[in-house]
């Protein structure tokens, strides 16, 4: 079988960033998620995110708390890529984009869209 490169796709996932929601996040620890553990042991996560618009990273944070008692502080630093700079960034470096999504289930891409799913040659 002959496979040539240049005819596959590649396919690329990226939030579409939330301003608004990255700026009510940022004023105090929100809960994200809540759960019993296997053993019985209730883990709470909070999260607060700080937005630095000249390096456009949005660094979080997650606090654990385990039987309501704090235990450890996860730092995530996501780099924001607005849609027409990624746009931008795929046509230049020679990508075509076939299809932009907003989901997975292939709805058309808009300013409300969770999510930037690509489709490129």
């Amino acid at each position: 079988m002959n496979s040539n490169k240049n005819e596959g796709l590649f396919l690329l996932d990226c939030y579409n960033p939330n301003i608004h929601y990255i700026v009510e996040a940022e004023k105090e620890l929100n809960k994200i998620a809540e759960y019993k553990t296997d053993d019985g042991r209730k883990v709470l996560i909070k999260q607060i995110m700080k937005y630095e618009k000249k390096t456009q990273i949005n660094r979080i944070e997650w606090h654990y708390f385990i039987n309501d008692s704090f235990l450890s502080v996860q730092n995530l630093d996501m780099r924001m890529y607005f849609p027409q700079e990624l746009d931008t960034y795929l046509k230049w470096f020679g990508f075509t984009i076939i299809h932009k999504f907003g989901s997975f289930d292939e709805e058309i891409f808009n300013d409300n869209s969770e999510k930037q799913i690509f489709v490129c040659k």
